[in-house]
């Protein structure tokens, strides 16, 4: 028999968790993808550092680098041990891979800095913050508490470094010209994003019903 639907209880359109969500191999699943997109963060954003020249933008990927770091280990404390392992978990969602290699690729080079800041705090970020605060609706404190408090630990590590982008985003682009390379970069990395169902795959912020109903 299928599992039971989670509701997504913070939702005000009636997702539920994406089939699979409430099994020990669904969790795993989730919780590697989480450690691989925090891993491919850590190096879109360190990978920019040397490319920045504006300081304070350069400075904030740094330390947003190093955040994505440190929430990646989290992640992959949380994995089983057991065969086939932790690293063997650690694994892109179908689709998600090179949807962020689009992204960086845009981005590269020294001139790039609002097409970065755009990709980064405009997709990759929000995308982030949306599965986490979905998945923290559906995990059940009672049998999933340590996965509970990893998830509301990242999510505002996660929002707080988005609103930080952000501010950033939107003093460095100030012009008609700026807004266009934004709007630009922003669609080159959505697109993909949402053909793969989201930052970690398929089901990434819930399922939602036909038709929208609750």
């Amino acid at each position: 028999m299928p599992e039971p639907a989670r509701p997504v209880t913070g939702s005000p359109w009636g997702a539920t968790a994406p089939e699979g969500a409430a099994t020990a191999l669904g969790l795993a699943a989730r919780l590697g993808a989480y450690c691989w997109a925090e891993q491919r963060l850590f190096t879109l954003l360190g990978g920019w550092i040397t490319q920045v020249p504006e300081p304070d933008v350069k400075l904030a990927v740094a330390q947003h680098a190093d955040h994505a770091a440190w929430r990646a280990q989290r992640w992959y404390e949380l994995l089983p041990t057991a065969p086939p392992g932790a690293d063997a978990l650690v694994v892109a969602p179908a689709g998600v891979a090179p949807a962020l290699d689009t992204m960086a690729d845009l981005a590269d080079g020294p001139d790039r800095t609002v097409e970065k800041l755009a990709v980064a705090y405009r997709v990759v970020f929000p995308r982030l913050a949306a599965a986490l605060r979905a998945h923290l609706d559906w995990s059940p404190a009672v049998s999933e508490p340590a996965v509970g408090r990893v998830l509301a630990i990242a999510l505002d590590d996660v929002v707080a470094d988005w609103a930080a982008g952000e501010r950033l985003l939107e003093a460095v682009a100030g012009s008609a010209e700026a807004l266009g390379r934004v709007a630009a970069a922003q669609a080159a990395g959505e697109v993909p994003l949402a053909a793969a169902g989201g930052l970690v795959g398929l089901g990434s912020t819930g399922e939602r019903p036909s038709g929208g109903g609750t």
